[in-house]
């Protein structure tokens, strides 16, 4: 084939040069076609991803669960099975060990999901070994271990743990949870002697650990029930998810303050109990105590 050169000679072209030519022209035609094509689809998909809420699939919907309340902050727990029951003696004395000034007992119900507290007196009278003695007086013969045999017989009731506290220790132990508790006493409480003086008007009433150690110790008619009711505002008060988690900390720390027969392994035990009992939302301290006679104390 021939044709004319540039500056007006001939130029002779074979077939196969037209051939590649043609399949040229056909390549860029069709790059332009899709250049064209797929600027158009882009500017339609971009659209649809505008009117979508970011999603070109359609609008996005939410993939968090959703609260059994419908609250967003809302947590579902799921809460470990705890059944039975433990008996804890709880004795506070002076610093020198001389007397037990008072003794409470502490029922935590896992069947009930609750705990009950029962005041007990020093000079009550119960049989160890074939002796009869007070509890105070059982204390100074052989110790924290006769002291819960003594109550076990007294109350004929299983007595799995105790704990003695000092005074000093009490505040220690009492600051080692929390600053205050709220207490509703029925009547007003004012008591002096030589080493301490109270005086609080009955009703609700927030106490700190030296006002709730007078309060334990004050010898006015009702001492029993307030004792119980210290003991009941400090267990609710202080059975915490933040002290629970800090718990192996805290009971160390516990353990350095007391006389006991708990252990570390005890507390790893009680921990999912305590962990129910602290995200209970029923719990009614004032409904806790109990006489030493109610069925919630028996195995």
């Amino acid at each position: 084939m021939k044709g004319f050169g540039k500056k007006g000679g001939l130029r002779f072209e074979t077939k196969a040069r037209t051939q590649s030519r043609k399949r040229l022209y056909f390549i860029a035609g069709f790059l332009a076609f899709l250049l064209v094509f797929g600027s158009i689809a882009a500017v339609m998909m971009y659209r649809m991803y505008q009117e979508n809420g970011g999603s070109f699939f359609g609008p996005v919907e939410s993939t968090e669960p959703e609260s059994v309340t419908g609250e967003a902050d809302s947590v579902e727990y799921i809460l470990p099975e705890v059944s039975g029951k433990e008996n804890f003696l709880i004795a506070c004395t002076p610093d020198d060990y001389s007397y037990v000034e008072f003794l409470v007992l502490v029922c935590v119900d896992m069947d009930q999901i609750t705990a009950h507290v029962c005041p007990l007196s020093p000079s009550d009278t119960a049989e160890v070994q074939g002796i009869s003695r007070t509890l105070s007086d059982h204390y100074l013969y052989a110790g924290g271990r006769q002291l819960q045999q003594a109550v076990a017989a007294l109350g004929g009731i299983p007595v799995d743990r105790y704990a003695i506290v000092t005074y000093s220790n009490f505040k220690k132990v009492f600051g080692l949870f929390g600053k205050s508790v709220e207490v509703d006493l029925t009547q007003a409480v004012a008591y002096e002697c030589d080493t301490y003086s109270i005086s609080l008007p009955a009703g609700t009433q927030s106490i700190n650990a030296d006002t709730a150690l007078k309060l334990m110790r004050a010898p006015v008619s009702n001492a029993g029930e307030n004792r119980a009711k210290v003991m009941c505002a400090m267990f609710d008060t202080f059975l915490t998810e933040k002290n629970i988690v800090q718990g192996s900390e805290l009971f160390a720390q516990v353990m350095d303050l007391i006389d006991t027969n708990i252990t570390a392994n005890d507390y790893a035990a009680w921990t999912n109990a305590l962990t129910v009992l602290a995200r209970s939302g029923d719990r009614k301290p004032a409904d806790w105590v109990q006489s030493l006679t109610d069925a919630v104390f028996q195995h």
